[in-house]
């Protein structure tokens, strides 16, 4: 299996601390398998009901995987990312 690119853009709700938001999904970044983990500011007049992104590498399906089910991205999902993000698109990417 060749890398994957994890991304996911998105829009918070408007009444959270983006910076506290952004500090959480950083930690993101210490679970085992990530590679290359970003964070990114939409800054284009496409798509403008996104306005941040956060992006990441795995070398695997199996790291991937891992990463799903890991405590702390469970964690994370549940606690901060569905009561604070208003709207977003998830998609992987394969390098052509």
């Amino acid at each position: 299996m060749q890398p994957m690119q994890h991304t996911v853009t998105f829009r918070l709700n408007e009444d959270v601390d983006q910076e506290w938001f952004l500090a959480k999904a950083r930690e993101l970044a210490n679970v085992p398998g990530v590679l290359e983990f970003e964070v990114l500011q939409q800054v284009g007049q496409k798509a403008t009901q996104f306005h941040l992104a956060l992006s990441m590498w795995f070398n695997s399906d199996a790291d991937y995987a891992s990463y799903n089910d890991h405590p702390e991205h469970v964690d994370f999902v549940e606690n901060v990312w569905i009561p604070n993000v208003a709207e977003f698109l998830e998609l992987d990417y394969l390098r052509i």
